[in-house]
């Protein structure tokens, strides 16, 4: 069967590197104006934050706006552990756990105001573990609270991504054929090698001879395929 693709991009692609990063009107108008179909919102750089759009009344007129510019509203990237480490919940104590799961549930909740389909988690924590670092603890924490996400994201109807991406903990390929092997069934909808491509359980079998080849990355630009 024939399929299309819509080419979506990130907010946040026209901050990393600059050093003042563009605004999220500067971006949405330039993703408009290239003839991109959507965008996915960054829940930093001052972009599309659940403080600067607190309620439904300011997350309905930014999605209008939004839509005014033909873009669709594709997914929203909550920042990494807060402010780009301040809740390291995968090895923190129990106050980063707390601070962490409330952020979730105001960024899910501002996926549910805008119509956003999916959102993006990472997995707790920048990389590399430190060489004391308890990994079995770690990795099982990891591996509950993504379990408690995808139940979240069914409730609520948004499908969770899972951020799979270099930098962080847990992002060998061994490491993400074993947490889905382990219970595919919660992982499946909410895996992302930085191309918002989801992987299906057929596919499993190719994460394993790609790991065991050379332990090789996916890599494609940010495509958003309908089937």
């Amino acid at each position: 069967m024939a399929r299309t693709a819509k080419i979506c991009r990130g907010s946040w692609c026209l901050g990393f590197g600059f050093a003042q990063p563009a605004t999220l009107e500067q971006v949405v108008k330039v993703l408009s104006a290239f003839g991109y179909d959507g965008v996915e919102l960054a829940g930093f750089f001052d972009h599309a934050t659940v403080e600067r759009y607190p309620d439904k009344g300011s997350r309905t007129k930014l999605v209008d706006w939004i839509h005014s510019h033909d873009l669709e509203l594709v997914g929203y990237a909550p920042g990494p552990y807060g402010d780009f480490g301040k809740f390291p919940w995968a090895t923190g104590g129990d106050d980063a756990v707390k601070g962490y799961l409330d952020l979730f549930e105001q960024s899910v909740q501002f996926c549910v105001d805008c119509g956003i389909p999916t959102m993006r988690v990472d997995p707790g924590d920048f990389g590399p573990l430190p060489r004391d670092a308890d990994y079995d603890a770690a990795w099982n924490r990891v591996v509950e609270t993504f379990k408690a996400h995808a139940q979240r994201g069914r409730e609520l109807g948004v499908k969770m991504l899972w951020e799979y991406e270099t930098g962080q903990i847990f992002v060998k390929p061994s490491e993400a054929v074993k947490l889905l092997d382990r219970d595919p069934t919660p992982f499946v909808h909410y895996f992302v090698a930085e191309t918002g491509g989801l992987l299906e359980p057929r596919e499993l079998q190719t994460w394993r001879l790609l790991h065991a080849a050379a332990g090789l990355w996916l890599a494609a630009d940010h495509l958003k395929a309908e089937r």
